[in-house]
């Protein structure tokens, strides 16, 4: 209770208690005693309280219980041990979850509270008093009579009512809770005959309002509406109108099967507000009322209710509620395609809430959303691009007030990513995305992905967010006996080590993340918290696990009461002191002796061996594991592949394990394959989370087709198929028999298919064969490295790392770790089958190519080579290489075999049996490279003049400074930014043409030259003749060619050859139209 006015009275009414309890705690000085104190009212005790410092000169302080305190001796030990008091009050006992747990270890500890020199004063509310007497009876037989402190009837009136105002102006200031409620009622009802139809009205309000933060909400329907009776039979408008909103949010929250009550109380209530006539009231509520018009997609009514509160919030000065109408407004724009107002409004939104300290990531997400959109209407891509990053830059902050805007967010951006060929950052949007569904219930099933914990997001009317509760997302995991059989093994003495084993995409990390951890993370046992770590990275493992041990233990501290963690110590490691084995185990028993529980899991642990192949790095790890199993109130969990299981012989080979339990029945835990029951079950529990609902009998079908003549349905099958069936929306049986004889088939192909897509249209064919090349013809998976697949794609091996990356962030492909280079592999055999049908002929067509092209090059380049060689021994200076000097040979030799060809297809220069040659990817993509090269060169190559005039002098000197010009030129021309325009200052005719061909050729390739040096000099045979001249030069070059980010070692390095260069006039200057090397 928050009004002064109250605090004489109250404290008049309590003021024996308040001498009672003084001198209790005066009398009790320099020894231990035991003060109960009586009291069911937070605002009573902290009245009391303040009269009670204003009444004696005593600093007593105050510990505050949070909600996941596990035990009072230690908590009040960990921060008070040092300190002399002269007393302590401890309060919020009845907020603690695990409040049983904690009076028993009270109890058992109880003669350890003597060593405290000072009075302990417990506040306790009836219902703590009843467990404390049943539960703790030896500690509670240490106090004297409670003191109680109470309040009067007209009190608890006026507390009514102050919470009644909370409810109906400012809902996220009230904090009431269930149990003093129903206390207040208690207390009301004993005091008073017969309550009046207000009070009772407001009462119920109240509840109602609590149980719609609990989540119960058709409980919260249900008082609301008898609340409502009384407003609305008394013609309070303004009130009706609050509560009709409630329902509406109430009805929302429930799903999208109550739209249609949701929205006509919505019209109810603006109704109800609007004859009230009391915009001050509606402005009050505008952002629950905006907001839920928002999600409803009411445009007409959100944009009168924003023009009808804009006002009123500027004249008020409240910013962020400005900010929020300019969003409302935006958004309404964008509804109209009216882009550029939508723009100005969101942009307007922003500018605002920059000026604010805090700004509300909600209102924030949605201004950059809209602007971003309104912008890629407005064909400003990169400024689109932008704005979608600051919104998914809020990240948490974001979705968990509005997961639903947040994957809107995803969505765009990753459509704006894709159409700019970001393919990979695309995709790990779409990853996102799917987390995010799937985490707050919008989407039932991940696909082949790991599980992440689920999460319930903050609740938009009361700003409150409850965690799941940890029964419900076990249930909707489906293993509720293999969680319950884990977690009793952590707690057994004789099972100080557990292995996790089973088949790949059985579920292993899923149910340690999703599952195991939440459970252990809020399991209390002998007195201990239980203490989670979790290990999955393996290259350095000692700075693995202390930076995991840190963040867990960090973690841990944050939920803790206020002070209870000051004395807890904490991990310390720097550059100065980094991480060893010998702090890791120093930190491990100092947990111990905090009264915690450490559970080290070790997950894939499989990836421990490859990535410390060394013996002496895994004895190290094996006398680590030692050491921790003999730390009391410590247990390690190794999780891994049960084809990789035979490697930890190795580790009871080598480890002295004698006084530890070495039968490997007692260490081993085998996690299987979902029973055709317990898969019906867990979609059952996954639909019914998304809402996504399937008919039983289509339930019963697919699972049956899953299961097949295993008789069982493998998790990452389950999630695959069913990943696609809730993409298609097939929700009906007779929808799932319309795909044909094999439903699960087809299901499968479309999702193998949606891969393929994602790693961009220019990657398909590449994504497509490296999944047919991991089969074989006996339908088994294979296992190769990048190098063995990149062997395979010749030409397109560039593209080979993104299409692994998605491949295997899309759960199709593992990465198998290996010595010295790791493999990819399938991630079932269930998809060989499906991708072999599917890709078989497009392999095979590719062969077939393949070897027709083989064929025909050879013939092709015997031919060019003989020439080249007849040319070059004839000393013939013009010819078909003639024109090239060695170096630019060298360049183009890679890429000669397909241009000659594509040359010869573009003439129609074949043999008719020879012309299917022309059909080859690789032909075909130099035969467009040269169609554009004849419509580029016909625009950009400077033609020679017919008569060009022979009066433009040129001497040797100047000559040798042409060429000693243009090789300083080249390091602009054959590297980035590869200047055309430079070069069509230095050369002419056919050597512009072949130079253009050098340039493509290295862009192709991602390849470029520099130059560290060059040195002209001339050598004599100098000539000019009309607009023509010849000059024989020594050029010395130190020159690197790069390909791919690595070095073509064979045409790098210093050399110096002997060249005939022949000059030309062009456009009224001397240019180079051919070069030949002259010597060998």
């Amino acid at each position: 209770m928050n009004n002064p006015n109250l605090l004489e009275e109250i404290t008049d009414n309590n003021a024996r208690s308040l001498k009672t309890l003084t001198r209790a705690i005066a009398l009790s000085q320099g020894r231990f005693s035991l003060i109960l104190v009586r009291c069911n009212y937070k605002s009573l005790r902290s009245q009391i309280l303040q009269r009670l410092h204003q009444e004696s000169n005593w600093d007593i302080p105050e510990l505050i219980l949070a909600p996941s305190t596990t035990t009072l001796y230690t908590g009040i030990l960990d921060r008070f041990d040092s300190q002399p008091l002269k007393g302590l009050m401890v309060w919020d006992l009845e907020s603690v979850v695990a409040l049983d747990d904690l009076l028993i270890a009270t109890n058992r500890v109880r003669d350890r509270f003597l060593s405290f020199t000072f009075p302990l004063v417990l506040w306790v509310t009836d219902g703590v008093l009843r467990k404390l007497r049943r539960i703790a009876p030896d500690f509670f037989s240490w106090m004297s009579t409670p003191i109680e402190f109470t309040m009067p009837n007209n009190q608890l009136m006026a507390l009514v009512r102050e919470n009644a105002d909370l409810a109906f102006t400012d809902e996220q200031k009230f904090t009431l809770d269930a149990a003093e409620l129903k206390r207040i009622q208690e207390d009301l009802r004993n005091q008073v005959e017969g309550l009046a139809p207000e009070i009772e009205a407001i009462l119920s309000l109240i509840l109602g309002l609590i149980q719609f933060r609990e989540n119960q909400l058709d409980e919260a329907i249900e008082q609301y509406q008898a609340s409502l009776a009384f407003w609305q039979s008394t013609n309070q408008f303004d009130r009706s109108g609050v509560v009709l909103l409630n329902i509406a949010w109430a009805y929302y929250l429930k799903g999208k099967d109550y739209r249609a009550e949701t929205r006509n109380r919505i019209r109810e209530s603006i109704e109800q507000f609007e004859q009230a006539n009391s915009s001050d009231f509606l402005a009050n509520h505008s952002r629950k009322l905006g907001e839920l018009l928002r999600q409803l997609g009411e445009w007409e009514s959100l944009e009168r209710i924003a023009q009808k509160v804009a006002k009123i919030h500027q004249s008020q000065g409240e910013t962020r509620l400005v900010a929020q109408d300019y969003s409302f407004f935006a958004e309404v724009a964008l509804k109209k395609d009216h882009w550029q107002d939508a723009k100005q409004q969101a942009q307007q939104g922003l500018d605002l809430l920059k000026t604010i300290a805090d700004p509300h990531p909600k209102i924030l997400g949605v201004c950059y959303f809209i602007l971003a959109k309104s912008q890629r209407h407005l064909g400003q891509i990169k400024d689109a691009i932008a704005n979608l990053e600051h919104a998914h830059n809020l990240g948490e902050n974001l979705h968990q007030y509005d997961p639903s805007l947040y994957v809107e967010i995803l969505a765009e951006l990753r459509t704006l990513k894709f159409e700019q060929a970001e393919y990979l950052p695309a995709f790990n949007l779409k990853l996102e995305q799917i987390k995010i569904e799937n985490q707050y219930g919008l989407r039932a099933f991940i696909g082949a992905r790991r599980l992440p914990p689920a999460k319930q997001m903050i609740n938009p009317v009361s700003g409150e967010r409850k965690t799941v509760p940890i029964e419900d997302a076990i249930q909707e995991f489906g293993r509720e006996k293999d969680i319950e059989e884990l977690v009793e093994r952590v707690k057994r003495r004789d099972r100080k080590l557990t292995i996790i084993y089973g088949p790949s995409g059985v579920g292993k990390s899923s149910i340690i993340e999703a599952a195991l951890i939440p459970v252990l993370e809020q399991t209390y046992f002998e007195g201990r918290d239980i203490l989670p770590i979790l290990v999955r990275l393996y290259k350095d493992w000692v700075a693995t696990l202390a930076q995991a041990l840190t963040d867990t233990i960090q973690k841990y501290h944050s939920s803790l009461g206020a002070g209870l963690e000051d004395n807890v110590s904490k991990p310390q490691t720097n550059q100065q002191n980094p991480p060893s084995v010998k702090s890791i185990i120093k930190q491990l028993r100092q947990n111990e002796h905090q009264n915690l529980y450490t559970v080290l899991i070790f997950d894939q642990f499989e990836e421990f061996f490859f990535d410390n192949s060394n013996p002496s790095s895994r004895r190290e790890f094996y006398d680590f594991l030692h050491q921790c199993l003999e730390i009391p109130y410590l247990k390690v969990i190794l999780s891994l592949r049960e084809d990789y299981l035979y490697y930890l012989l190795e580790f009871s080979r080598t480890t002295d394990l004698a006084n530890f339990d070495t039968n490997y029945q007692h260490i081993l835990y085998y996690l299987g394959n979902f029973s055709t029951q317990d898969a019906q079950d867990i979609i059952q529990g996954l639909t019914n989370r998304s809402q996504f609902t399937l008919e039983s009998d289509l339930v019963a079908e697919f699972v049956k087709d899953l299961a097949g003549e295993l008789g069982e349905v493998r998790p990452i099958e389950f999630q695959v198929v069913g990943t696609q069936l809730e993409t298609e929306k097939i929700t009906t049986l007779n929808q799932y028999r319309e795909l044909g004889n094999n439903p699960k088939q087809k299901l499968v192909e479309r999702f193998l298919e949606v891969v393929v897509e994602d790693c961009g249209k220019e990657n398909e064919r590449v994504a497509k064969l490296v999944l047919y090349w991991l089969t074989n013809e006996n339908n088994t998976r294979l296992r190769k490295t990048q190098v063995e697949l990149a062997k395979d794609l010749e030409r397109d091996a560039k593209k080979l790392d993104l299409v692994l990356e998605i491949l295997v962030g899309s759960g199709l492909l593992l990465r198998v770790p290996g010595v010295p280079d790791d493999y990819y592999q399938l991630v079932h055999d269930y998809l060989v089958s499906f991708i072999r049908q599917k890709y078989q002929a497009q392999s095979l067509e590719l062969e077939e190519e393949r070897e027709r092209s083989r064929k025909f090059q050879k013939r092709v380049l015997f031919g060019s080579v003989a020439a080249a060689l007849m040319m070059t021994g004839l000393a013939i200076t013009a010819g078909i290489f003639g024109w090239r000097y060695q170096r630019n040979y060298r360049e183009l030799k890679i890429s000669m075999k397909y241009s000659d060809i594509a040359n010869r297809c573009l003439k129609n220069d074949l043999p008719q049996e020879e012309s299917l040659i022309c059909k080859n990817p690789e032909i075909q993509e130099s035969l467009a490279n040269l169609q554009y090269k004849v419509a580029e060169k016909a625009k950009a190559a400077p033609p020679v003049p017919a008569n060009s005039p022979i009066n433009i002098p040129l001497t040797e000197i100047e000559a040798v400074n042409l060429i000693n010009s243009w090789l300083q030129a080249k390091e602009q021309i054959y590297a980035p930014p590869f200047n055309r325009e430079l070069l069509n200052q230095y050369a002419t005719g056919k050597y512009f043409e072949r130079s253009i061909d050098s340039i493509e050729w290295l862009e192709r390739y991602s390849a470029y030259y520099t130059y560290s040096s060059s040195i002209v000099e001339a050598i004599g045979n100098f000539s000019r003749q009309g607009n023509q001249a010849t000059i024989d030069v020594k050029v010395t070059q130190d020159l690197i060619l790069h390909v791919n980010s690595g070095i073509d070692h064979t045409n790098s390095g210093l050399s110096t050859s002997l060249y005939r260069y022949t000059l030309q006039v062009d456009n009224g200057r001397w240019k180079i139209a051919n070069i030949e090397e002259i010597n060998n």
